[in-house]
């Protein structure tokens, strides 16, 4: 597939902006001028500013607590976000979300949750809004590492609602996205970590998703 030198620019555009962003974020929090959390999305941009050439207006996309790129790639502007960081009115959401909880509805991004796996559920409830409604929007949900893992029963750490969205969505038929950043590391942390300390076999762990 072949870009046009427009399309390499925004990609350039969008990379460097999240970049230099989340450099003064980290300066800014350093000298402790931003309070509470302030996950980083340092050496992710890529993905963000090509999700935008696989995505149109009316798309929404949603994502966890490490949500910095995807506002600025979704258009969200740099001095809302910042302000939402410093707790400020002006904030994209008034200055009551800080940084793990990033929001504008006009700009069709929908989060920025704080708890792990929250944003599951709530992305497969706007993508059922959108078939709902007969539109042919698509959603775009971000998932990491922490989403996806299958931890040991014993451990009580699943916490999450992954298995019951996916069959659900698949019922409904949901124009749903499901994008894994470092899937690399999800295969090693599975195959090295993870199923070596569950007593139960290999094929009992698989998600039970719904044909």
């Amino acid at each position: 597939m072949k870009f046009s030198k427009k399309v390499y620019l925004e990609w350039y555009r969008s990379i460097l902006l999240q970049r230099r962003f989340e450099e003064k974020a980290a300066q800014l929090y350093g000298q402790q001028k931003i309070k509470g959390f302030c996950h980083l999305y340092i050496g992710q941009e890529a993905i963000t500013a090509g999700m935008m050439s696989a995505i149109k207006k009316g798309d929404k996309v949603i994502t966890a607590y490490r949500d910095h790129g995807h506002a600025l790639a979704m258009g969200v502007p740099a001095n809302a976000v910042m302000a939402e960081l410093f707790g400020k009115e002006t904030g994209c959401t008034g200055g009551k979300g800080g940084s793990m909880h990033l929001f504008d509805k006009d700009n069709y991004f929908f989060g920025g949750h704080g708890i792990v796996g929250a944003q599951i559920g709530t992305g497969a409830g706007l993508a059922f809004a959108e078939q709902y409604r007969g539109s042919k929007n698509v959603v775009l949900k971000f998932l990491s590492v922490n989403n996806i893992v299958i931890a040991p029963p014993k451990t009580g750490n699943d916490n999450n609602n992954k298995n019951e969205v996916i069959n659900i969505d698949h019922t409904y038929k949901g124009i749903l996205c499901i994008v894994i950043p470092g899937a690399l590391i999800l295969k090693i942390v599975v195959i090295k970590l993870i199923l070596p300390k569950i007593d139960a076999a290999p094929d009992k762990c698989k998600l039970n998703i719904a044909k």
